[in-house]
């Protein structure tokens, strides 16, 4: 079995209730030269993992926590159980209960909050005590559940501080999850720091001394949170929000079920998928920078995270194939052959960092870099990137190709390269 037949068979068989999982959007399969193995890497309790036939899912193991989705650049893997919207209002709540504190927990750090409450007092039951929390605190089975739009939300709906709360981490047997909560901390950081939020991201080991301190702050301010004025966020960012037809561009439905079998579209390219996360992500982004104090507009100084990526083609290299344009995941390349123009066109924006593009690159002449300009993300700017037009021309009369679309007919399937 190849590694792109075990990739479509073992992500078929993570459909279960918490998790939907499309074939079709995944790097791997739509190119089984790339490299992108994200979701095994980060899987935190080592249901995804490699054997000698190649990616097999055990799904007994599957906790349904979603480092996964996560770590997936492509939405191949979503979470629907909970979703982020359900997520997001839990937050909303308790950003509310905890006067701009919320806070965010693993299920095992609430678990022993609630167990070590009733040791302490014996006379409450430990389902009062996990009642008595749930509306200040959102809980997930790992925190690497967490991604940067769930963190930027917190910041556009007007947190003070964010709350991540880790259970025993080095000793737990779901660890993978921490390094991917760090990844997110730090990208998150980074966006918010450039949108000139002062929204802080606190780690804490433990619910004890999260109480405390949230006690404490609260006696200190004078201007609380309300639900008055997470409501006015929320009317704000409905007005703001941009999700048009192109944001939520899919694939084809008839395409699941053989999805190492992808038609090539009209446009020369397999089809496209812009994760609904990073649309949330960049509402979020553009409300936080309309409702910040400074100049505007921002500066261009280059951002580094996780999500955006920034495309430079080697012109000296580059002999203008445009097969990069074929395998981008969501059209961040897509391709220029208008007004005597040639080459492809880049939205920094759009591009996922999945490398797909270098990785199927055969002269190397491509690169993705994490630094982008925040203003390149907020406008979702197009560049233009010129190449030198090849003097062949494809599809003669006498390719190959032609020559099997005679004898076959238009309907040829095309066999990922």
């Amino acid at each position: 079995m190849t590694l792109n037949d075990s990739m479509v068979s073992t992500l078929t068989t993570m459909n279960k209730q918490h998790l939907a999982v499309y074939p079709e959007r995944c790097i791997s399969v739509r190119n089984r030269n790339a490299l992108c193995q994200r979701c095994i890497e980060s899987c935190a309790s080592g249901a995804l993992h490699m054997t000698d036939e190649g990616i097999a899912c055990d799904v007994d193991k599957c906790i349904g926590c979603g480092t996964c989705a996560t770590a997936c650049p492509s939405e191949a893997i979503d979470i629907i159980s909970p979703d982020d919207k359900e997520i997001v209002a839990a937050l909303k709540r308790s950003i509310v209960a905890t006067k701009g504190h919320p806070v965010i927990a693993c299920d095992k750090a609430i678990e022993a909050h609630v167990h070590r409450t009733h040791e302490q007092h014996p006379q409450e039951a430990e389902e009062e005590i996990q009642k008595e929390i749930e509306h200040k605190v959102r809980s997930t089975p790992c925190l690497g559940r967490v991604d940067e739009s769930l963190i930027v939300a917190c910041a556009a709906y007007g947190s003070r501080e964010l709350r991540l709360v880790k259970g025993p981490c080095k000793t737990c047997v779901y660890a993978q999850g921490e390094k991917m909560c760090e990844q997110v901390v730090e990208s998150a950081r980074s966006l918010l720091s450039a949108c000139r939020s002062h929204m802080k991201i606190v780690t804490f080991d433990g619910m004890t001394d999260v109480s405390l301190e949230v006690q404490a702050q609260i006696g200190a301010e004078s201007e609380a949170i309300s639900q008055t004025s997470v409501l006015e966020h929320d009317d704000a960012l409905d007005k703001e929000s941009v999700c048009d037809d192109e944001d939520s561009e899919s694939e084809n439905a008839d395409n699941t079920h053989n999805a190492y079998l992808k038609k090539v579209n009209s446009h020369g390219t397999l089809s496209h998928h812009l994760p609904m996360r990073r649309v949330r992500l960049l509402n979020y982004l553009r409300h936080i920078v309309k409702t910040s104090e400074g100049p505007h507009p921002l500066p261009d100084a280059p951002v580094s995270s996780r999500v955006f990526g920034r495309v430079t083609i080697d012109t000296s290299l580059c002999v203008g194939c445009r097969m990069c344009t074929v395998f981008c995941p969501t059209g961040a390349l897509s391709r220029v052959d208008e007004d005597q123009q040639w080459g492809v066109s880049h939205t920094p924006y759009k591009c996922l960092q999945c490398r797909a593009c270098e990785q199927v690159c055969p002269k190397d002449a491509l690169s993705v870099h994490e630094d982008v300009p925040l203003s390149d993300i907020l406008t979702k700017k197009e560049i233009h990137l010129p190449m030198e037009k090849p003097s062949w021309q494809a599809n003669k009369p006498e390719s190959m190709f032609t020559k099997y679309h005679q004898v076959i007919g238009s309907d040829l399937q095309m066999r990922m390269f």
